[in-house]
This record gives structure tokens, sequence and C-alpha cells, in this order.
């Protein structure tokens, strides 16, 4: 039988039958209902959120190179929170919480969405 683990990163919790991993049935998160998403596909500055939030994740939908700079503020005088590589196609899971905006910077025209709450 094999074992089945959940991380923090996870989107799937299970449910466990008497313990019996055999017997787990998955059961999906379902996103927030104040969830923001964010499509961005053009380089550029971009205000996601004024006040305080969360940055859920952040999907780079194609293999264009680009980075995304994430700021804590109202503009790029805020607190710089990281940049991310976007050159990858995939999920990028950042529990990155903000106090007074979230603001980003994108380098390149590579395709992203931002799920912040």
């Amino acid at each position: 039988m094999a074992h089945i683990t959940q991380t923090e990163e996870s989107i799937m919790a299970y449910e466990r039958n008497n313990g019996d991993p055999a017997n787990s049935m998955p059961t999906w998160t379902c996103p927030p209902p104040n969830q923001i998403l964010t499509h961005l596909a053009a380089a550029g500055s971009t205000l996601v959120k004024n006040g305080s939030g969360a940055i859920s994740s952040i999907n780079s939908n194609d293999n264009a190179a680009g980075t995304l700079s994430i700021y804590d503020g109202l503009s790029a005088a805020g607190t710089l929170l990281g940049v991310i590589d976007t050159g990858a196609r995939g999920f990028i899971p950042c529990p990155w919480k903000f106090s007074t905006g979230l603001f980003v910077v994108k380098s390149t025209g590579d395709d992203i969405t931002i799920s912040s709450v």
C-alpha cells in the first residue's frame, strides 16, 4: 500500500477512513470566495491589490523568459518581497503576505496569472 503524504503546498487534502491510507478519499479544497485572479500578458507595472492580503500562487502560462518583481506597496517604491523567474511554465506556490498592497513589475511579455486574496 502506498503511503499518501500532504505538504503545505498541496492543493489536495486527504480524508482518511479509520487511518488506513488504502481507504483514503481525495477532498479538493475550494479557492476562497474573495480570491482575485489577475492575468498579465504584457511587460509593465500593475497594482494588483490595495490593502493587506496574501499571494496564493503564481502560474506561468508559457515558456517565455522573464522575471516578476513583487512588492508590498502601492508602487515599486514598496518593500521588495521577491523576484521570480517566470521562464519555466508551471505553478509556483507563493504563500506570501503583504500589508500595504500588492504591486508587481513584469520584465517581459510573458503570460502569467496571479492568485491573491
